[in-house]
């Protein structure tokens, strides 16, 4: 089966689809969105495809969270930031593709100026890359990395630009097989554990 969202909506709601188990159902979301609110895919069991509208720009906290607690799910396809998304909240794509079916790079916006905690903590992501590595690029206006926000991903190596100033504590902990990181030049914190 599948459950179409019409188009015309542009919100999803706070938990809207949250705990919710339609596993082998297709969920269709419209390019007419452009906010989605916090937990709405929360400890969900889907198998559809993940698409994520560049008309998008407000994306909530922990929106597809809940794995660590016996949530599941199975978004597939290629991982895609809305360009024009001025907002990133904690935990937004925490966990998304846990079971390995996601794949792409990490393309921030450049509307983004802060890359808040728990951002992509344990998200799994194929490497597509012809480095076989997940490429991350982080837009000028960031400034700061928040906690736990890249931790348990799958970097090998990772070059941060010198224009971030603060990295939170356990920013890149857990990433096992990150191998070498540049710090930038212009570091002014740096978090416990932020690697290790």
């Amino acid at each position: 089966g599948r459950i179409e969202v019409p188009d015309g909506v542009t919100f999803i709601g706070d938990g809207a689809f949250s705990y919710n188990d339609f596993n082998r159902m297709e969920l269709i979301l419209p390019y007419s969105i452009d906010s989605i609110g916090n937990s709405a895919f929360y400890k969900c069991m889907y198998k559809c495809e993940l698409r994520l509208s560049d008309n998008i720009t407000y994306i909530g906290s922990n929106v597809f969270g809940g794995w660590q607690d016996g949530g599941c799910w199975n978004f597939y396809g290629t991982f895609h930031i809305p360009s024009k998304l001025k907002e990133l909240n904690s935990g937004a794509f925490s966990a998304l593709g846990y079971d390995g079916s996601i794949q792409g790079d990490i393309v921030i916006p450049e509307s983004v100026t802060r890359i808040p905690e728990y951002l992509f903590s344990d998200m799994q992501i194929i490497q597509i890359s012809l480095a076989n590595q997940v490429d991350l690029s982080i837009p000028s206006g960031v400034k700061e990395i928040g906690r736990d926000a890249f931790s348990g991903m799958r970097f090998k190596s990772l070059s941060l630009a010198d224009f971030i100033e603060v990295i939170e504590s356990g920013a890149f902990q857990n990433c096992k097989m990150l191998f070498n990181l540049h710090l930038p030049k212009n570091l002014k914190t740096l978090g416990a554990r932020c690697y290790d």
